[in-house]
């Protein structure tokens, strides 16, 4: 793995922390969680997963 793909993975392992962080406060909440706050959340899951899939995709055609 390159330094390019590791710094990538280091993003995306730390944006996951982030929203697990998120969303942990957002359960712990007594109060309803509005709309666009989870809707924020599925949007930076969904980029970090479009990252790594990046990442986990140029590794493959590296490999074969």
């Amino acid at each position: 793995m390159n330094a390019t793909e590791r710094r990538e993975l280091a993003q995306a392992v730390l944006a996951l922390e982030v929203l697990e962080g998120q969303l942990a406060t957002m359960g712990e909440s007594d109060r309803p969680v509005p709309a666009l706050n989870v809707q924020g959340v599925a949007y930076l899951l969904g980029l970090t997963v479009e990252r790594l899939g990046r990442v986990l995709g140029e590794r493959e055609v590296v490999q074969a």
